[in-house]
């Protein structure tokens, strides 16, 4: 009698487990691909929409019709009621320095620091203040350091 309870409990275990491991076999041999389409939804036009018109304003000469722009040119009217948008000079970005700040070692009972830095691919240890090629140590902070190129000062944060 005990052993029927126990085979009462332990087919659907084992028959559930299995279940479970041909399951996960099929779903991960499967393309994941679905047979059926997506359901679209339109939404209906409304009948008092209509269609907006635009008109381009070219005011430059066309590069491939030299001898008919200049033509057009003198029948061209200009409008005064448009303003001429000047162009606005944008400033150029700053270069990257090829600078990576490691960190810095300061002696104990003072205030020099040495910075920990990699030029242009080589180690370099400076103070405060020391010039290596064209780049100059102003400051010295745990999170970033400061260095002055070309007469600007520039922030390199530790990396």
């Amino acid at each position: 009698m005990k052993n029927k309870k126990n085979l009462y409990f332990l087919v659907p275990a084992v028959l559930f487990i299995w279940g479970f491991i041909i399951y996960r076999i099929v779903d991960f041999t499967s393309d994941g691909e679905t047979d059926f389409a997506p359901r679209t939804y339109v939404t209906p036009l409304r009948e008092s929409q209509e269609a907006e018109t635009y008109q381009l304003k070219s005011r430059y000469p066309d590069p491939f019709l030299k001898q008919l722009a200049s033509a057009e040119k003198d029948n061209f009217e200009e409008d005064d009621s448009e303003k001429q948008t000047q162009l606005q000079e944008t400033p150029v970005p700053e270069q990257p320095l090829d600078i990576k700040y490691r960190g810095f070692i300061a002696k104990s009972g003072t205030d020099t620091r040495i910075a920990l830095m990699v030029i242009e691919g080589t180690e370099v240890f400076l103070k405060s203040g020391e010039r290596y090629q064209s780049y100059v140590i102003d400051t010295i902070v745990s999170d970033s350091l400061a260095v002055i190129v070309e007469g600007k000062k520039r922030w390199v944060r530790k990396e």
